[in-house]
């Protein structure tokens, strides 16, 4: 669905209606700023009531809900439309199985296949989800606070890695929200998680159960977490490994961050293609959640993925 006309059914579809804005488990602050500053959007186009849920986040998006501090939905709020941004619809957000509205709208840019049952506007080519927000607020002519613009920026460098992932457009962007008013060093403070010494210890805990896999020039790795499943998969990138996938129980299922390098995504290695329906993200960077028990899961991910290696099907 083009920007334009996403755009307008958003607006037609909010007036007077109270709207729920989810983003995905242990939202990071590119989902966080994306739910935070659509939800002032929402009001601003004429929903009656709008409330991102906000309260599952990793320890970057909470420093940042400290300073922007945003509204909780009341206890017996009972929204009538969904907006999901930054997962792949409903059934990958954070609470989404609460709604019971009769609407649903997503804005996400990971590849996201078909998305029944909801308006969607989807741009897998965008390194950040705060990237479509600038776009859609410009479109419905909602100005931007400085506050808003700092929040998207520091969404942008996290999911960019710093500009490590961008694309020219995400530099564009960049310019753009510092132009209205951003703080790129405030900004920063939210994109660059610290290096703490539990971070440290779960990497360290991490690389003592590495699986190996050769596969022609390439190196995979596979290991387990309870926590920083990102950062560690990143890690393994910096050890050696071509692909990495780390593995960290979540409630009744597993949530697995996959990692590709350079090298691997040149010849053909697709992550977010590889996770399909359970999950979705991007060529050299992507993520799932799968019910089922961490050794299973690693165990199916092996097997799909020599499969796939042996007939070049990546």
């Amino acid at each position: 669905m083009g920007i334009e006309y996403f755009s307008e059914e958003l607006k037609r579809s909010v007036q007077g209606k109270k709207v729920a804005v989810f983003s995905h488990p242990r939202v990071d602050p590119d989902g966080f700023a994306a739910a935070l500053v659509s939800s002032y959007m929402l009001n601003y186009i004429g929903a009656l009531s709008s409330y991102a849920y906000l309260d599952d986040m990793n320890s970057l998006a909470k420093r940042m809900n400290e300073k922007y501090r945003p509204s909780a939905p009341p206890a017996d709020f009972l929204p009538d439309i969904a907006l999901v941004v930054d997962a792949c619809g409903l059934k990958y957000s954070h609470r989404g199985k609460e709604f019971h509205g009769s609407e649903v709208f997503v804005i996400d840019h990971h590849q996201c296949g078909s998305i029944s049952g909801s308006k969607s506007f989807v741009d897998p080519h965008a390194s950040s989800s705060c990237e479509l927000i600038l776009k859609i607020s410009s479109s419905l002519g909602f100005a931007l606070t400085p506050d808003m613009a700092t929040a998207l920026l520091a969404g942008l460098l996290f999911d960019t890695a710093i500009f490590k992932y961008a694309g020219s457009e995400s530099v564009i962007s960049a310019a753009e929200l510092i132009n209205i008013g951003g703080d790129y060093q405030t900004a920063l403070t939210f994109s660059k998680r610290e290096l703490t010494k539990s971070l440290r210890m779960a990497k360290l805990k991490a690389a003592k159960s590495i699986e190996l896999l050769n596969s022609g020039d390439l190196i995979i790795a596979f290991t387990t977490t309870d926590i920083f499943e990102g950062e560690i998969a990143e890690a393994l990138l910096n050890l050696g490994a071509d692909i990495a996938f780390v593995a960290a129980p979540r409630g009744k299922g597993v949530r697995v961050s996959g990692r590709a390098d350079e090298k691997a995504v040149s010849s053909g290695i697709n992550l977010a293609d590889f996770f399909k329906e359970s999950g979705g993200g991007h060529e050299g960077a992507a993520g799932a959640y799968i019910e089922d028990s961490v050794e299973n899961v690693l165990r199916g991910i092996k097997t799909r993925l020599i499969a796939r290696l042996k007939t070049g099907s990546f």
